[in-house]
């Protein structure tokens, strides 16, 4: 049975040993722990609360990060997950290439953010005085060009 549709079915057809499924149940779960709270808590956190104090160019990134790794843990960890326990997918093949997409494109919008919030950093090292008078408007822009 196949994992994954749009994938070539015959990867998938040889059936995983019973190790081989408990380990990878038991790292998808413990990813799916870890990173629905914990980002959730991120956003709550920097969003409600104002408690990442640092400028406002790298509480935007950070706060679009943790949503891009949260909607990563909900749409591609939990099915996988789902499907491995269950030895097939079982969504269909319309959200098993929705899976695939939104996988892909969060995965990349994490590294841009990455690699955004390191140069923002760098920036604010190489420049102190600019760093200051950078808006809210900056960091906005910048995460809808990501």
């Amino acid at each position: 049975t196949a994992l994954n549709h749009t994938l070539s079915p015959d990867i998938y057809d040889t059936p995983a040993s019973d190790w081989e499924r408990y380990i990878i149940l038991l790292w998808s779960t413990f990813c799916a722990l870890v990173s629905i709270p914990g980002n959730t808590s991120v956003l709550v956190a920097s969003g409600w609360y104002h408690a990442i104090r640092l400028d406002n160019v790298s509480v935007i990134l950070i706060r679009n990060l943790a949503a891009a790794d949260l909607i990563y843990a909900i749409t591609v960890i939990l099915p996988t997950t789902w499907s491995v326990l269950q030895q097939k997918w079982v969504l269909g093949p319309f959200l098993c290439n929705v899976q695939f997409f939104l996988g892909y494109l969060t995965c990349l919008a994490s590294v841009i953010l990455v690699c955004t919030l390191n140069i923002s950093k760098l920036t604010t090292l190489l420049f102190p005085l600019h760093a200051r008078t950078r808006a809210k408007r900056t960091g906005r822009f910048i995460s809808l060009l990501i």
